[in-house]
């Protein structure tokens, strides 16, 4: 099996995008994209930043193609299909996604890795005021953040928030909480503060994410997740604005 991104140069075309531009908007280094442009293996970590910044799934990108020259696939290669197979399908949220997340301490043993894979991402940034027709002309970022942990012992994430770009200049950092406790009080939406995500070994798991946003964010054109997992601070990429020149962080 040979690797190729094919799939991915098309939908760049598609969005009228260059390389260049990807690069920057996920924050890719010069290097590892030479390995993409020569349809070589690059980390999930790469794979998921561009996912998020497409709002695609892996499976969106990347294509496994059999080659008449290649006859065995070595075990690197092997690792890396059963990551992307996972991450496409947990990243769905279907039935077989469920499936194949319960199934996944088996399949993965053996493996020290995590990622998290950013998907499903709803953004809107408005003024915070009163819209003239009674209504309100709010903000929301909504996500799905799914982690796989191949570690043989949990992994705690922490220290989660949300930082809100405007060009170079960081606007605001806000707290998430977790989408899936809503409830209604008083007339207004309620959510349980997202303080963690505790991961067991060798397992997966999945929360769906709402960030609280306040104000006049209508310059916002970057937001980034920001969270700990033991000592490593870790900033991933959730969305970017089309037209935005920037992307690092």
């Amino acid at each position: 099996m040979a690797i190729s991104y094919n799939k991915l140069w098309k939908l760049l075309i598609d969005r009228k995008m260059s390389k260049a531009d990807l690069r920057r908007a996920a924050g890719i280094a010069p290097n590892t994209m030479t390995k993409l442009n020569r349809d070589e293996e690059v980390t999930l970590e790469t794979l998921g930043k561009i996912c998020a910044i497409l709002n695609v799934n892996i499976g969106d990108i990347v294509d496994f193609l059999p080659t008449d020259q290649i006859t065995e696939v070595n075990l690197e290669m092997k690792i890396s299909m059963t990551e992307n197979v996972l991450c496409a399908l947990i990243g769905v949220g279907t039935l077989l996604g469920t499936i194949v997340g319960l199934a996944f301490p088996y399949l993965c043993s053996g493996f020290g890795r995590k990622l998290l894979v950013i998907s499903n991402i709803d953004v809107r940034f408005g003024t915070g005021k009163p819209d003239g027709e009674g209504g309100y002309d709010g903000s929301w970022i909504n996500f799905r953040a799914s982690i796989l942990n191949k570690k043989n012992k949990s992994l705690i994430i922490e220290k989660i928030a949300c930082e809100l770009y405007s060009g170079s200049n960081r606007i605001a950092v806000c707290s998430c909480a977790d989408k899936d406790t809503v409830r209604k009080s008083a007339g207004a939406y309620k959510y349980d503060e997202l303080r963690y995500i505790d991961v067991a070994s060798k397992s997966s798991t999945t929360k769906n994410i709402h960030v609280f946003v306040r104000g006049d964010l209508t310059s916002c054109d970057k937001v980034v997740f920001v969270y700990s997992w033991g000592i490593v601070k870790r900033k991933q990429i959730v969305w970017v604005k089309e037209d935005t020149p920037h992307a690092n962080t």
